[in-house]
Order: structure tokens, then sequence, then C-alpha cells
């Protein structure tokens, strides 16, 4: 799109929600196979989608056919672009790439787990804050998507109401 790229004409004809998840499963795909993710990886970066979904899912997309991604999945991908594109430019190869996101990382958020680890453990919170801790500032969510806060927060603060 700004790269002057025309998108395939099957494609072009489709409501701009369905060309945006067509452009975004592409790239989310990229990085799946860049950071040579797992299946098991893959669909908990994407928000814990079924098998059976992402079947289905990429299947209408080689296709061509239209689908819709979820504002949820759609401001993951967009994390997990910014957080691709700073190790890109921080480091020569794809190998330092994903070395970098395996291995131990101290202090918070990751408290000696690895990126991809937090991030496939905790959700859309660990996305946001694993994009902060390597990029330095995480993209506005939209609107429907917000960070959730972890279950044992939640658990201490129903505590506290009924002391």
């Amino acid at each position: 799109m700004t790269s002057g790229k025309q998108l395939p004409p099957e494609i072009a004809g489709f409501d701009p929600r369905s060309k945006v998840s067509h452009v975004a499963l592409a790239a989310f795909n990229r990085i799946c196979r860049d950071w040579q993710c797992t299946d098991d990886e893959s669909l908990k970066l994407l928000g814990g989608l079924g098998l059976i979904d992402m079947i289905r899912i990429q299947g209408k997309a080689d296709h061509l056919e239209p689908f819709t991604l979820t504002d949820e999945q759609l401001y993951r991908i967009k994390c997990l672009v910014e957080i691709y594109r700073a190790l890109a430019n921080t480091l020569s190869s794809l190998n330092q790439m994903r070395r970098e996101l395996r291995r131990s990382w101290p202090g918070t958020p990751f408290i000696g787990k690895s990126p991809l680890h937090h991030m496939t453990n905790t959700g859309s919170r660990g996305i946001v804050q694993t994009t902060r801790a390597i990029v330095g500032v995480a993209p506005e969510p939209p609107t429907s998507v917000s960070e959730r806060p972890p279950a044992n927060r939640v658990t201490q603060t129903k505590r506290q109401e009924r002391a």
C-alpha cells in the first residue's frame, strides 16, 4: 500500500476490513515463519484461536475469499509487527532475532522468561508489555481492545472489597 504494491485483483474489491485482515494475516504468517513459532505458539499469539478456526481463516486467505480478523487480533498483529521491526533494525540476522526472543530476560515484565514465552502465556497484556520492553512504546489499542488485568489482581481486588 505505502510501498506502492498493488493488492491482488481478487482482494481489491473486498471491503476495507477484509483487505486489512488479508494483509495482517500475511504479516503474521511471515513473522511466525521467521521466528519459527510452533502451531501452539502461533495460535496463542493470535489470541487463543483454535486450530480449526485458524485452518478455516487460512483457507479463506489462501483461496482469496473475504474474511475478517477481530480488533484484538489486528491489534496483536500490529504489536508483533512493531516488535519484528525493532528487532530487525537492531539485530543482523533472523537467527539472532529467534535467539533473542527465546532467551531468558531478567527484570520486569519477563522475570527470567523469554519474550516469546511471556507473550504466549499472558495474552494481550503480555504482547503489549513485550512491545513496550522491546520497542519502547506500544501502539494505541482500538477502543474495543483493553489491557485486561491479570487474574490474581482481580482476585486481590475482590478480597479487599470483602474486607
